[in-house]
């Protein structure tokens, strides 16, 4: 059986609308721990740590799970079903007024594994609905879409907080969750039409199997990974002094700052929107050269910026570079594996890509939180600079010493 493509924009309705009520999940439940439950800042970082230490264990857990599933949309449904009544849970339990702190911090731990585990069930889905001349286009398309829906959740958790309070904002979620999994179940029959009908066992050691796809991710990527953890690592530097940046060194008005970031977002999206394309035409180790240097002039860019009324529209600038290209480096990346990595260990090598990549943005962050007290925030931002360009250097020595000889 051929795919169609109804089952791709359907399963992109259901991925696209999981994005969105998660991540008003995951805005909303600090805003519930500050607000309905009165917390402190000590409980509010213990809820971001355990969001960012649960992603990065069970991640690569999840795509060895992942990739020992023959059938994935029923258990994506499962998984979504799941999450719905689980905030749907929460809601009640703060209506009612018996919400404690401790529970709320389970359940965000217990969102963030079932989002986690539910991603890396997508990257097979995604393959298993398009074909070779379409996989790439649709893998910007999700992409985008990912990026959009995100920062829209993100604005309308906190929008439906203020106006109808937590646990209405939490059920609008759960809702939310509930329709995505709806929408999911309607994959379940095609995906089984579409699956071979004997299909063999996997033999063998599966460690094997996985130092196997690991190694050779490694040896056909090599240069795109290394600039995109390094850009990962440059970049986050000035995540803890980016906004005192804005507001003090440049004095970007407080009414300008969403906007900043949305034109921020929307680089990030119009970079899956053109990231076949590209890739097509300059091949995945270009694109990811090209847009290190894209991401390398954000910061530039920013170092650029004085005070005054021009300000504002050169952070937006700034922020539009380093999201497209951060964007597309890790798109360009991520989809040469998808479209490369044997089946049998997709999803553990792309959830072991999104470890190094996170893992590299929080050290960044270490790091930055220590340099921020001996340095000013301009020199962080320069420091940070620096590291783009050596890391676009890097890579392009590296893909120069990859080269075969003539």
């Amino acid at each position: 059986m051929t795919p169609a493509p109804q089952l791709l924009r359907r399963y992109l309705l259901a991925a696209s609308s999981w994005t969105l009520t998660s991540s008003m999940v995951e805005v909303t439940l600090p805003l519930v721990a500050v607000v309905a439950l009165g917390q402190g800042s000590t409980q509010v970082g213990l809820l971001t740590g355990a969001v960012l230490a649960t992603a990065l264990l069970v991640q690569v857990p999840a795509g060895v799970w992942s990739d020992r599933r023959r059938r994935h949309s029923p258990h994506l449904a499962a998984l979504r079903l799941t999450d719905a009544a689980l905030v749907l849970l929460t809601a009640v339990t703060l209506w009612l007024g018996v919400l404690t702190f401790p529970l709320l911090l389970v359940a965000t731990v217990l969102h963030v594994v079932l989002a986690t585990v539910a991603g890396s069930l997508g990257y097979h889905l995604v393959n298993l609905f398009t074909d070779s001349s379409t996989r790439g286009r649709a893998i910007g398309h999700l992409q985008a879409a990912r990026e959009a829906t995100s920062v829209a959740g993100q604005s309308l958790g906190p929008a439906l907080l203020a106006a109808w309070g937590a646990p209405a904002a939490l059920a609008s979620a759960a809702a939310g969750a509930l329709a995505s999994a709806l929408v999911g179940l309607g994959l379940v029959r095609p995906e089984s039409a579409l699956l071979p009908v004997e299909e063999p066992r996997v033999g063998g050691d599966r460690g094997v199997q996985l130092r196997a796809g690991l190694g050779s991710a490694a040896r056909r990527s090599a240069t795109p990974l290394l600039l995109a953890v390094g850009v990962s690592v440059a970049t986050s530097l000035t995540v803890p002094v980016h906004l005192l940046f804005l507001l003090r060194d440049l004095a970007v008005p407080v009414r300008w700052t969403g906007a900043v970031v949305a034109v921020g977002s929307s680089g990030a999206v119009v970079a899956g929107l053109v990231l076949d394309r590209v890739r097509r035409a300059a091949g995945t180790t270009r694109t990811c050269q090209a847009a290190a240097v894209v991401a390398a002039a954000g910061p530039a860019v920013l170092l650029l910026a004085r005070p005054g009324a021009l300000a504002a529209p050169a952070v937006g600038v700034s922020e539009f570079l380093s999201a497209f290209g951060g964007a597309l480096l890790v798109g360009a990346l991520m989809s040469d594996l998808q479209q490369s990595v044997d089946a049998r260990s997709l999803s553990t090598v792309l959830s072991a890509v999104q470890v190094a990549l996170q893992g590299g943005g929080l050290v960044g962050i270490a790091v930055a939180t220590g340099l921020a007290t001996a340095l000013t925030r301009r020199h962080v931002v320069e420091f940070s600079l620096g590291l783009l360009v050596a890391v676009v250097a890097a890579g392009l020595l590296t893909a120069a010493r990859s080269r075969p000889p003539r």
